[in-house]
C-alpha cells in the first residue's frame, strides 16, 4: 500500500525528508495529513480515486508500524461498514505489508484533502466527538472539488469499487 504524506505527518514518524518520486501514481493510492484539534493529534487518510476517508487518533502512533497497523484496522473498518470488504486490495490499495511512505505531491489531492481536513477539524471543533459519523458525513455530504470534478466521496467510491467510469457522468446537451 502506497501511502503519500505530508511533511508534518513524516516528521511525527520519523520519515522526514521522504523520497521524492514522480507523481504518476497508477490506481489507489492514499494521501494523508496530521492536524491538531485542542491540541489532541489526528490522522486523516484519503483514497486517491474515491476520496474515501478515514480518520484516526494520532496518540500512540510514532513509526511506520504503528501507523501501518492504525491505518489497516481504520481501512478494513470502513469497507466492513460500506460492505464493500471485496474491493480491498483489488480496487482499493490495500495489503497487510507496512506502507511505502513517500511525498504527497499532487496539487489537487492536496488540496482535495486540505478540504477534507478543514471541514472535520471545524466538526470537531464544534463538538462532534464521533469518528465514524464524522467520517461519514465529510463521505456523503461534503463535496470535494478534485480537477474539474465536484462530487462526494462516497459516489465516486461507489462507481469506482463498481467499475463504473469515475468521471462524473454529463448531462446531454439539448
Amino acid at each position: 500500500m502506497v501511502v503519500r504524506c505530508t511533511q508534518k505527518l513524516a516528521k511525527k514518524l520519523k520519515l522526514y525528508p521522504l523520497p521524492k518520486t514522480d507523481t504518476s501514481d497508477k490506481g489507489s493510492v492514499w494521501y494523508s495529513n496530521l492536524f491538531r484539534v485542542f491540541g489532541t493529534q489526528y490522522i486523516i487518510m484519503a483514497e486517491s480515486q474515491t476520496l474515501l476517508t478515514v480518520l484516526f487518533p494520532g496518540k500512540g502512533i510514532t513509526d511506520l508500524t504503528t501507523f501501518g497497523e492504525a491505518a489497516r484496522l481504520q481501512i478494513v473498518r470502513l469497507f466492513e461498514q460500506m460492505n464493500e470488504t471485496a474491493a480491498l486490495g483489488t480496487k482499493i490499495a490495500y495489503d497487510k505489508e507496512p506502507p511505502t511512505m513517500l511525498a504527497a505531491q499532487d496539487r489537487s489531492l492536496l488540496a482535495c484533502l486540505r478540504s477534507i481536513t478543514s471541514e472535520a477539524k471545524w466538526m470537531m471543533e464544534e463538538g462532534r466527538s464521533n469518528q465514524s459519523e464524522i467520517v461519514s458525513e465529510l463521505m456523503s455530504e461534503f463535496p470535494v472539488q478534485y480537477g474539474a470534478e465536484m462530487d462526494t466521496a462516497d459516489s465516486r467510491a461507489f462507481r469506482v469499487i463498481h467499475g463504473e467510469d469515475v468521471e462524473r457522468r454529463r448531462e446531454p446537451e439539448n
